[in-house]
């Protein structure tokens, strides 16, 4: 009763593989999570060389693209900059997320304060090599990806087995970069620490 999940189901049925395109929206939050699923259906074992969780495209590009960097005991710097024509990107690719780079990125309407304006923030729940980013086409149309980093990335999907991406968590703001941190902190205190102190202070 807090979320559904619209999965979208393709098939490629020459190869034998299927990729389900989860959809969670929450009731009570400004979010929607998106992920993959791959199932090899066929007799063949399959090589996957990419394995993005998400593709989002907006109809035009008057952003600001904001994403956060840092390093050991100094992390989380914003960096604030125009989206511009061709692709911006945030990754790392040194086998976890680290504190060099975030895997967080936002698109901020021009003149967005930590009270008002409007923002589309997304987090890939994932520790690893990661992507995320934003290409401006000759239309000025903007997609946002966001994924497990293709970069010398293989993964060998056997007959019969599953490979499940982690999860991109996208917040919607119209009110700033406060409410969509309160958004996030909220979401992931409620629903993504577990345990029987979720809700309770810790001993």
């Amino acid at each position: 009763d807090e979320a559904e999940t619209l999965e979208i189901t393709m098939e490629d049925s020459l190869i034998g593989l299927k990729v389900i395109l989860s959809y969670t929206v929450f009731e009570q939050f400004n979010v929607i999570t998106r992920s993959v699923r791959f199932v090899n259906e066929g007799e063949e074992s399959l090589k996957l060389l990419s394995a993005l969780s998400m593709s989002v495209d907006f109809r035009d590009a008057d952003f600001e693209f904001l994403h956060l960097h840092g390093a050991h005991v100094k992390e989380r710097h914003i960096e604030r900059q125009p989206l511009r024509h061709g692709i911006q990107l945030v990754e790392s690719t040194r086998g976890a997320s680290s504190h060099q780079h975030n895997p967080f990125i936002a698109l901020l309407r021009k003149g967005t304060t930590e009270d008002t304006g409007e923002i589309y923030a997304f987090n890939f729940v994932y520790s690893g090599n990661f992507l995320a980013q934003a290409e401006v086409d000759q239309f000025s149309n903007t997609r946002v990806t966001m994924g497990i980093n293709p970069f010398d990335f293989s993964w060998k999907l056997e007959a019969g087995e599953v490979f499940q991406t982690p999860e991109v968590v996208m917040v919607y703001s119209a009110e700033g970069l406060g409410d969509m941190s309160r958004t996030f902190h909220e979401l992931y205190r409620t629903r993504l620490v577990r345990g029987s102190y979720r809700d309770q202070e810790r001993p």
